[in-house]
């Protein structure tokens, strides 16, 4: 047990919405007086550790989530796991980040201290309860609590156009679509952008392109007001407005094995690909048995077909 003089730790797994909305959370519980602790870099003892306490139909970036919280476990006080069901108004995340809280609870069945805070656009009520809940929990003034959430929190989701990478000048460029959580983490996309990189290849990603384009550019709900999940928008407009680009070499959809959203997208990019642009499409499924020697191969064959 930590000393009840020292200040408290909260720590953050370095998985899922960690590659898109980690340093926000670490910037919001330092604000309300707390240490932040997050997990190392994925690597195979912390996949490992995850897959033990994953049934076999879970996806591969779930169970690394769960080796992360494990990882923590002996770190810190508490543990943080969000509980993201919409970040904007007529669209829902993935089903596993709206239910993870109770998914890591139910797998670990241990004495973690897991806490939760609501971000759902649809239901604002639900995120302001959650945080009176985690002022309560924490022991901090709840104004203190919600002036951090709304300084720093609600900020980063309304400002997210402003975070784009800039495209640097550079003659190869090639799309890397899929979810934050598979391109950014260098274990489980196989160090992918690197491997690109050194092949003389800028990889172009959803971080490139403006929301609003993305939206606009989303075959087939361009232009019409239909409900559908975040990420699956933010790679559908992805694939599309970087297809206006003429010197896109090609697309690589990187994708975890049984992932239901990505089904949905690849199969309405492959048909807006058909006779409309002549861009090759390869798509890499990994889980926890993929290895990285016939992962190389595969990229090797397509970069060598689109040359």
């Amino acid at each position: 047990m930590l000393s009840k003089f020292k200040k408290k730790t909260i720590g953050i797994p370095r998985g899922l919405s960690y590659y898109e909305h980690g340093s926000v959370w670490e910037a919001f519980f330092k604000e309300l007086g707390f240490d932040v602790a997050v997990s190392n870099i994925t690597n195979i003892d912390i996949l490992n550790k995850g897959v033990i306490y994953c049934t076999n139909d879970t996806c591969l970036p779930v169970k690394v989530f769960h080796g992360h919280i494990l990882a923590l476990k002996d770190k810190t006080d508490y543990i943080f796991v969000p509980r993201y069901s919409s970040i904007s108004k007529n669209e829902y995340c993935c089903p596993k980040l709206c239910g993870l809280p109770d998914m890591v609870s139910f797998n670990l069945k241990d004495d973690l201290n897991i806490f939760e805070i609501k971000i759902n656009a649809n239901a604002t009520k639900e995120t302001y309860e959650s945080l009176k809940n985690v002022s309560k929990l924490l022991g901090v003034n709840y104004q203190n609590v919600l002036n951090a959430f709304e300084n720093i929190v609600k900020k980063h989701f309304e400002g997210k156009d402003k975070e784009l990478k800039a495209v640097p000048l550079i003659k190869k460029k090639i799309a890397v679509l899929g979810h934050p959580y598979m391109i950014y983490d260098e274990y489980l996309s196989m160090n992918l952008i690197e491997k690109l990189t050194k092949q003389g290849y800028y990889a172009y990603t959803p971080k490139n392109i403006q929301s609003s384009l993305k939206k606009s550019s989303a075959y087939p709900y361009n232009g019409v007001v239909k409900t559908f999940f975040s990420d699956g928008l933010d790679n559908l407009g992805s694939a599309f407005s970087l297809l206006d680009y003429s010197d896109i070499s090609g697309i690589i959809y990187l994708t975890p094995f049984a992932c239901g959203v990505d089904s949905l997208v690849i199969e309405f990019i492959e048909r807006g690909l058909k006779g409309r642009f002549d861009v090759p499409l390869m798509k890499l499924t990994v889980d926890e048995h993929t290895g990285e020697a016939g992962f190389d191969t595969r990229l090797e064959a397509f970069l060598d077909m689109i040359v």
